[in-house]
């Protein structure tokens, strides 16, 4: 077996995570919701500003999670 085999395997092998930002969404109110998806689709809200807004009101979250999440490179978006 060579190592892209190995790879695959590996990989066949591991769940979907969700990332962080999909999971404070899946546990938000509605509202709350709307509001936070509109924020991270609004390329003239930093991360930094979203992240601690969410912090503020007891969200656990860092900006690379949100960043990460934006930019469609987080477990959830794969």
């Amino acid at each position: 077996m060579g190592l892209l085999d190995e790879f695959r395997q590996e990989q066949a092998g591991r769940e979907r995570v969700q990332c962080r930002i999909a999971s404070i969404l899946a546990d938000m109110d509605e509202s709350d919701r709307a509001d936070l998806a509109a924020a991270l689709d609004d390329s003239s809200i930093q991360h930094i500003t979203i992240t601690n807004v969410l912090r503020d009101n007891q969200w656990d979250v860092g900006k690379h999670s949100v960043a990460t999440h934006r930019k469609g490179r987080c477990g959830c978006s794969r």
